[in-house]
C-alpha cells in the first residue's frame, strides 16, 4: 500500500522519513508500553510501519529523471555499453545500453538496423545516433510506453543508421561475464543447422529469450494455451529442482540427504543468474529456498508464507517490481 501511494503522491525525501519514523516510533510504542490503548492499536501500529516502510523504499527506488534536450533530426555522438538485449522487430535489433559520455551516465534503448553486427559484452561501443527522450501514448487506454521504460529507470530511446565502431574492454565484471556466456550459447544455438522457427523456440524454451521469436509463432502458441511453454518460469523451475534431486537422492546415503537439496538449491540460483533472473523465476527460487529452510530448522512449511516472503524480499531490493506483469502473476 505505502509503494502505491508513493507512486500516487511522490513525497520528498523529509516527508517519506518522517512517515518511516512515525511507523517506527508508534511500533515500538505499541510493543513496549504496556496499557489497554497501546496494545488494542498494535496491529494499526504494524501495519502503519510496514505503509511507511513501502514509501521509503519506493522513494529510493524513484530515480530523478536527467533532462537533455537533444536536437531532432540531428545526430548526436555516443559512447555506450550493452545492458540487455531486447526483442527485435521486423527491421531493427534493440538493445537497452548505458550511454557513458555525459556527465552522468543513463540508460537508453536503441535499434540498430538488422545488418549490423550483434553487439555483446566484451566492448565499448560509439556511433552516431538519433536520440530522444521516451513520450507520453497519444490516446487514452494505449499502453503507457514511456511510463514502463521509466519504471527501469529509462528515458530516452535512439537509433543509429550507420557503422557502429567498437573497442574491447581491458577488464570485465563478474555480471557481464555471466551475461557473454549466455550470449554465446545464443550465438552458438544461431550459428547451428536448425531451422529458424526452431532456433528462436529453442532459445525461448532454454535460455528464456524470445527476443527473436516471430509474433505469429507466438499467437499460435497463445490460441493454443501454451504460450508459457516459451518462457522459463517458476514451474520450469520446480521441475528442474525436482529433476536434479531425484538423481541425486539415490547416490547419497540417508546420513548425508540433506546434500542432494543443497546442490539442487545451488544448481536453479545458478540457472536463475545465467538466464538474467526475472521475477516469476526468483519468486520461485526464494520460494523453494524458503520452504526447504522450514525443514532443515524442523519447522512446518507454509507455501503461503513462502510466496509472501519472496514477494517481500523481491519488492525490498526493487519496488517497481510491484507493477510489473510478472511479478503480478
Amino acid at each position: 500500500m505505502g509503494i502505491f501511494f508513493q507512486d500516487k503522491f511522490d513525497f520528498p525525501f523529509w516527508g517519506a522519513v518522517a512517515i518511516l519514523v512515525l511507523g517506527i516510533v508508534g511500533f515500538l510504542a505499541g510493543f513496549f508500553i504496556r496499557n489497554f490503548f497501546f496494545d488494542r492499536l498494535k496491529s494499526a501500529f504494524l501495519v502503519f510501519l510496514f505503509f511507511g516502510i513501502g514509501i521509503f523504499l519506493h522513494f529510493l527506488n524513484s530515480n530523478s529523471t536527467q533532462n537533455f534536450d537533444f536536437e531532432k533530426n540531428k545526430t548526436t555522438k555516443i559512447v555506450f555499453q550493452l545492458s540487455k538485449k531486447l526483442n527485435s522487430n521486423e527491421r531493427n535489433k534493440r538493445y537497452e545500453v548505458e550511454i557513458l559520455n555525459f556527465e552522468k551516465p543513463f540508460s537508453a534503448v536503441i535499434s540498430i538496423p538488422k545488418e549490423q553486427q550483434e553487439l555483446d559484452f566484451l566492448h565499448f561501443y560509439s556511433a552516431e545516433a538519433y536520440l530522444n527522450s521516451t513520450q507520453k501514448p497519444q490516446y487514452d487506454f494505449q499502453f503507457d510506453y514511456q511510463k514502463y521504460l521509466a519504471r527501469q529507470n529509462i528515458h530516452y530511446q535512439g537509433f543509429i543508421p550507420d557503422e557502429i565502431s567498437f573497442k574491447k574492454k581491458e577488464s570485465v565484471n563478474f555480471t557481464d561475464k555471466i551475461k557473454q556466456k549466455r550470449l554465446d550459447l545464443l550465438f552458438r544455438i544461431d550459428n547451428s543447422s536448425l531451422q529458424p522457427q526452431n532456433k528462436a523456440i529453442l532459445k525461448g524454451i532454454i535460455l528464456a529469450d524470445r527476443t527473436e521469436i516471430d509474433q505469429e509463432i507466438i499467437n499460435h502458441f497463445s490460441k493454443t494455451g501454451l504460450i508459457h511453454i516459451l518462457a522459463i518460469s517458476g514451474s520450469h523451475m520446480a521441475i528442474i529442482f525436482l529433476m536434479i534431486l531425484f538423481v541425486l537422492n539415490p547416490i547419497f546415503s540417508v546420513k548425508y540427504r540433506n546434500i542432494p537439496i543443497y546442490i539442487s538449491l545451488a544448481a536453479i540460483w545458478g540457472f536463475a543468474i545465467f538466464i538474467d533472473y526475472g521475477n516469476s523465476v526468483v519468486r520461485s527460487c526464494i520460494m523453494i529456498t524458503v520452504y526447504y529452510i522450514m525443514i532443515f530448522l524442523q519447522r512446518k512449511p507454509n507455501l503461503l508464507h513462502s510466496l509472501a516472503l519472496a514477494g517481500m524480499m523481491i519488492l525490498s531490493i526493487d519496488t517497481q517490481q510491484l507493477f510489473d506483469v510478472g511479478f503480478q502473476l
